[in-house]
């Protein structure tokens, strides 16, 4: 994983380019052709100190090797000629034959398209100072490179987020011999998560064994040979394979086809299909070739109908699709999804609406292609993702819910050949009130409408309601109204305002309302702007859908915000927070539009909800009224508790420098994979433990392994407010611990635990005030924490100090259950709005 500083240094080679080169796609192509060439010049370097010879830079390529970039007897205009004349060299089939072919095609045709002589040399002094790089680190600069293109040309393809095309490659679990492809690749990310997930496959158990060590030379040429890419672009197809090869595929077996307009390649066909094709048509249409079976313009239409009669008779598939394939009534796709249905569909997956931001907020499913299954059972499994293991705003940033582990074990299970569907059918009509976003229907009742379409909702929407409450419109029993912008040239409208005016960006992920700008009467009495008063329901229908609110005052309203207050004495005004959390996720299954996605008035107005009677209603507000009560008081309890231990006056003392080491974190930026975990100061919960939840990860090298974290190990925290917050690891972790943490190891004299313990009583926070340094951020480094004075009575005294209040600290691990078991009630109660019994 990349450093944040070798990131910095990265987007400064951009940020030079960027007054030359506008295009990302320029900035990227340039960075990497000059990677790489640097990249051959420092192997080329590390032969000849082995060898005693060069095998690159010889014959036709002597005269350009890197270094003579660096010299600085020549005059900038030379520099630029000295480089132009090397790519011309490197991708030249006769100078440089003794390059491994997969180079000489990345050069071939590559120019340097400025001739700025000054912004040459800032760029390539930029370059100069990145430190030499292996091939991971090579990698590691490349991928993040790729990443910042976002969308992939002009067709609106989108880079898919790496932990879906895993979670896809999960569900479908290639295996070695099976041939694999993507027909619109891209950067092959798919092709990428494909290579480890076989390698990872046919790997030896234990540490230092390299991963695929179980395949043969012959072995890892089929699955070189076995993974293919096709993109439409030349440059795509050159980045592609540089991405590849830093990743281990040896001979990227990457095409340059339009899938869809050359037909050259037509009858080739795969085991497995991986893709996330273009989402949107070009103006004008798609001007395909004339074997496809559906007479279409439509880019998404057309790849799709390829992958489904390009997989084998007994292949598979996994699509990343728009909302339009599942849902559009349009006569193409109709069509489209009869044939799916009849003779490939397996299951349907639903995404979140923000998978694809900050770039898209367009709602996509994952459609799973099976010729066995639909063969065999003509039933197709659904399933719907609330979550992903990120929020949905722009920042992505990691939460703890994440329904794709749970999923993945599903659709394996569901996926597999010799699978016992009816077995399975039965467990998930068990646990259907646990489960309610998963369903199996079967062919006949997908195909009872003529749309044929394939929304989650439209299944689970007769699956999912209670029978025992009847179905309303929220336009039967709502007040429905939005709001507008006063105009901002009326300084009447916004001077001396004292109502809040509030859109979408005020009401947050945690339901409140905050901030907004001050309007006055006038301008809700002269501009669409809406009063609402408290208690009003707050549903963000534009921008920022999916999040809701309740008013706890009088405030003005725009049009981002639709409000709904009760119209009838059916439903109580209280009991509306209860349907909001699935009405405002209707809304954002909904949303149309990509820059800006919204709903019209009208959908909320026909959005059907579950409706209890009058006491009912009240029932179920005095149940959660209850268990929220029981939560307020145990985390109470949690946020009062405090180790009771009691120094003895007559305990001797030590200074935590004399009884044990300390050592500072490792410096490096982590990430979403890896194989060892991460842990940072965000990693310990409140009670001083490992928190379980959502990590970061990062693969280390030899040298790095002596912050492996071992039973025993304490660490303090030296940073920020929570500087001087300690952790005790009970057991070994596979993990290593961050810069902004400080282990401490303690020798014979005291119990790494009795520390902990002190850690958390009075007089150590006392200490850990008057030591703490630094006018912004609190800093509570090595040299201050070695002075706090630390309790040091025999091990004996240690021991029965730390039973008592391993006894004290059970307790609260019985709390913390009951935060959770009543959070558990306070769900099943609202799950039977919309859960069958």
């Amino acid at each position: 994983m990349l450093s944040s500083e070798m990131k910095k240094r990265i987007d400064n080679c951009r940020d030079i380019l960027a007054a030359k080169l506008p295009l990302p796609t320029d900035q990227i192509e340039l960075i990497t052709f000059t990677l790489l060439y640097k990249y051959l010049d420092e192997q080329d370097a590390e032969t000849a100190a082995q060898k005693g010879r060069r095998a690159f830079f010889v014959g036709g390529l002597s005269n350009h090797r890197w270094e003579r970039l660096a010299d600085t007897k020549i005059t900038s205009a030379e520099r630029v000629e000295r480089f132009c004349a090397s790519l011309a060299a490197l991708g030249d089939p006769q100078k440089a034959a003794q390059l491994p072919a997969l180079f000489r095609e990345i050069f071939s045709a590559a120019i340097l398209k400025f001739r700025d002589e000054r912004t040459f040399t800032l760029f390539l002094d930029a370059v100069n100072s990145l430190p030499r790089a292996n091939k991971n680190e090579l990698a590691d600069i490349i991928e993040y490179l790729l990443r910042t293109l976002g969308a992939q040309g002009d067709n609106v393809q989108f880079r898919t987020p790496r932990h879906i095309a895993r979670f896809m490659v999960e569900c479908l679990n290639p295996v070695l011999g099976e041939r694999i492809l993507d027909p619109a690749c891209g950067t092959g990310g798919f092709l990428i998560s494909c290579f480890r997930h076989i390698l990872g496959a046919n790997t030896t158990a234990g540490d230092g064994v390299s991963a695929g060590d179980k395949l043969s030379p012959a072995d890892l040429q089929m699955l070189n040979d076995d993974l293919r890419g096709y993109d439409n672009a030349d440059l795509m197809v050159k980045l592609c394979k540089v991405n590849l090869f830093l990743h281990g595929i040896a001979e990227p077996n990457v095409r340059l086809l339009d899938t869809l307009a050359d037909g050259a390649h037509w009858d080739e066909r795969a085991d497995i299909i991986f893709a996330n094709p273009p989402f949107m048509t070009p103006r004008g249409g798609i001007s395909p070739h004339g074997k496809f079976r559906l007479r279409a313009r439509k880019a998404e239409v057309l790849f799709l109908d390829y992958i489904a009669t390009h997989i084998g008779p007994n292949g598979r598939a996994a699509v990343i699709v728009p909302n339009g394939i599942v849902a559009n009534v349009q006569t193409i796709f109709t069509t489209l999804r009869h044939h799916l249905v009849n003779e490939t569909l397996a299951a349907v997956v639903s995404l979140p609406a923000g998978v694809f931001k900050p770039y898209t907020g367009i709602k996509t499913s994952i459609l799973f292609l099976d010729r066995r299954i639909a063969r065999d059972r003509g039933k197709t499994l659904f399933v719907n993702i609330a979550n992903d293991g990120f929020d949905l705003g722009n920042k992505r940033t990691p939460i703890r819910r994440n329904d794709l582990p749970a999923a993945v074990k599903l659709l394996r299970e569901w996926l597999a050949p010799d699978a016992d569907a009816a077995a399975f059918e039965a467990r998930l009509a068990e646990q259907k009130q646990k489960n309610p976003r998963v369903l199996v229907v079967s062919r006949d009742t997908l195909l009872d409408k003529p749309d044929a379409t394939l929304s989650f909702e439209r299944f689970a929407r007769t699956a999912s309601a209670n029978p025992r409450y009847r179905r309303v419109t929220l336009g039967e029993v709502c007040k429905i109204a939005s709001g507008g912008t006063p105009a901002r040239t009326s300084p009447e409208f916004w001077e001396n305002g004292s109502i809040p005016w509030i859109s979408s960006k005020n009401i947050g992920d945690d339901h409140r309302v905050s901030g907004g700008e001050p309007v006055t009467e006038e301008a809700i009495k002269q501009s669409a702007a809406r009063l609402v008063h408290p208690g009003t329901l707050l549903l963000v229908t534009r921008v920022s859908v999916g999040r809701w609110a309740l008013a706890t005052g009088d405030i003005a309203i725009n049009q981002d915000i639709t409000a709904l207050t009760s119209s009838t004495p059916d439903l109580l005004d209280e009991f509306l927070p209860c349907i909001a959390p699935r009405v405002a996720e209707k809304i954002d299954r909904g949303a149309v539009g990509t820059a800006i996605r919204g709903v019209a008035r009208d959908f909320v107005r026909n959005l059907e909800i579950a409706l209890p009677d009058i006491e009912t209603q009240r029932q179920i507000l005095r149940d959660i009224a209850n268990y929220r009560e029981i939560i307020k008081g145990a985390r109470g309890i949690l946020g009062a508790f405090a180790t009771d231990m009691q120094p003895d006056p007559k305990w001797p003392l030590a200074s935590l420098g004399e009884v044990a080491e300390l050592e500072y974190g490792l410096p490096v930026a982590a990430g979403d994979e890896g194989e060892t975990r991460y842990i940072r100061i965000t990693d310990i919960d409140d009670y001083g433990l490992l928190n379980e939840g959502d990590g970061k990860f990062v693969t280390i090298g030899e040298d790095d392994k002596r912050y492996l974290v071992r039973a025993g190990d304490v660490f303090i925290a030296r940073v920020g407010g929570t500087a001087g917050k300690t952790l005790f690891v009970p057991e070994d972790q596979n993990s290593v611990f961050a810069s902004y943490l400080i282990r401490a190891r303690f020798d014979e004299r005291m119990l790494p635990k009795f520390f902990w313990y002190y850690s958390r009583t009075q007089p150590y926070w006392e200490q850990r005030q008057q030591l703490l340094s630094g006018c912004g951020q609190a800093q509570f480094n090595a040299s201050a924490i070695r002075q706090i004075n630390v309790p040091c009575p025999s091990l004996d005294v240690q021991r029965e100090v730390v039973a008592r209040l391993d006894a004290e600290f059970a307790q609260i691990s019985t709390v913390r259950d009951i935060v959770a078991t009543y959070t558990a009630k306070t769900n099943a109660v609202l799950d039977q709005l919309w859960t069958e019994k």
